[in-house]
This record gives C-alpha cells, structure tokens and sequence, in this order.
C-alpha cells in the first residue's frame, strides 16, 4: 500500500505528514521507504538532518528506520492500495460495489465531474475534467487529462468517447464544473480552469420541460414509461468548489417524477 504517516513530531503545534510506499531494495526485496527525499523531509522536519547526515544513509533507510516505534507512537496512518477514480453502485441493503472508471479517467485527477443522460436511454453518462497542476516540481504536473465523456453501457460500466465524437475539450488546469439550463432546450457547462478563461460547451436537449427546484428538495424518484424506476439526489454542487442551478431536466421516456422535500418530507408529483 501507500501510507501516509502524520504527526507533530517536531511539537511545534503543526501536523506533520510523510508518504510511503515500497520499492526494491538492492537484493531486490520490496521494502517500504519514504517518497520524498532528505531535502524535502529536512524542509518539514528539522530533526531527519541530525539523524542522516549523509544522503546515502537516507537512501538506504526504510520507514522504521528514520522513525522509531516510539516515535511512531499515536501517528495517524491512512493506508491504501487503489488510487483510481472509481465508480460506486448502491445495491441496496448496506451493500455497494466499486469499479474502476476507464483508463482514459485515470491519466490525471478529476476534479470536475456531472452526471447526465446524454442520449436518452435513461442511464446517466459521466462528463469529467481535471489536472493539477500545484504538485512538487520533483514529480511534474499531473496534466495528461484533456476532459472526457464516458458513456453508460447500461452493465454498471462506462465507455470513452474520443474529442472527436464528444466535441467535448478542456485543458490546462482544470477544477469546478457547473450546469446551467438556457432557453430550455440547451444546457450549458461551464469549466472553471485556474488562472485562464472559462471554457463553455453547449449540449442540446431532446426534451424541453425544465424542472424549478423548490426549496430543501433533496431526491426523486423516476418513474419511466417501461415500468422501471430510478433513484436521484439533488446537490447544490457535485464537483470541486461549484454551485450548479437548481433546475432539473424532466427526462425523455419519464412519465412521473416524485420529488422529496427534506424538511417536511412531503412529496410533489410532476408527471409529463
């Protein structure tokens, strides 16, 4: 796994947090070492240059050996073994299943995500951006991801669409994400990129009947002409430090919409 340890160690009243991971020692054993070099440590923790002078030494020592058990000691670690950006399916009864998103999601880390039925066959497609570009220089940028629509295969997985097909682009570093509904029949998303222009795509609606959310409507349930239902949330924002519009496209093939109110608990029908 990757672990991050994180204690006061220096007591100088501020969190101190270190990452590991395991690389092959010169035997070839895969032992678990720090990421970050002496410099780096030295930068956050004063004490690392009293106990290895020389970079060699530093090199060579697993985490146990820059830190004791002691000084373990109350450390908060945080360890895991998938770094993908996954998709979770409620399944009901206090269960749930993870699968990973395709391989054109994992280039860099999304930050700005929607989740839309794009051609109508009443399963949600996903459209993402992402990068971050506020990493150490010793590691680079994280800025192979270019934006992506992914569609629903309707089997809990999803499949890319190149530029080409989805006509949808978003460079440099890009964060938030938000919807708004104009002339009721197009819906605007707009990605905010750090330190550069907005970028703006429009999607064409099939369907015009735009639903107004009333206050503390927080879910719905839909209620299609095949006889299936769906379950939705409501958010006031779905991505990183946004805030999308409180309006709702009434699906195609929708027949009913029974939307909850948090606060009284009732339920108001729309039906189309």
């Amino acid at each position: 796994p990757i672990t991050i340890y994180a204690k006061d160690f220096d007591q100088n009243g501020s969190l101190d947090p270190f990452i590991s991971c395991y690389w092959r020692d010169t035997l070839g054993n895969k032992k678990e070492y720090f990421f970050n070099s002496r410099d780096e440590m030295i930068k956050q923790l004063i004490m690392i240059r009293r106990k290895f002078q020389k970079y060699t030494a530093f090199g060579l020592a697993t985490v146990h050996q820059v830190f004791t058990s002691e000084e373990l000691k109350d450390a908060l670690v945080l360890k895991t073994t998938n770094l993908n950006s996954v998709i979770i399916h409620n399944l009901g009864n206090d269960e749930f299943s993870m699968k990973n998103l395709p391989q054109m999601a994992q280039v860099a880390p999304l930050y700005g995500m929607k989740a839309m039925d794009i051609n109508n066959d009443t399963y949600l497609d996903l459209i993402v951006n992402g990068n971050d570009y506020g990493i150490e220089l010793t590691q680079g940028r994280a800025d192979a991801m270019h934006g992506l629509v992914m569609m629903n295969d309707q089997h809990g997985g999803f499949r890319s669409l190149s530029y080409m097909e989805s006509g949808y682009y978003v460079g440099g570093d890009a964060k938030s994400m938000v919807s708004l509904k104009l002339r009721g029949r197009e819906n605007l998303l707009i990605n905010m990129v750090n330190l550069d222009s907005i970028v703006v795509h429009k999607i064409t609606l099939n369907n015009s009947n735009i639903l107004t959310l009333e206050k503390n409507e927080c879910g719905a349930v839909i209620k299609w002409n095949n006889g299936k239902q769906q379950k939705i949330e409501f958010y006031p924002g779905t991505t990183y430090k946004s805030q999308s519009s409180s309006q709702y496209t009434f699906p195609e093939g929708a027949k009913e919409i029974l939307i909850e109110n948090a606060l009284t608990k009732s339920i108001r029908s729309i039906k189309n």
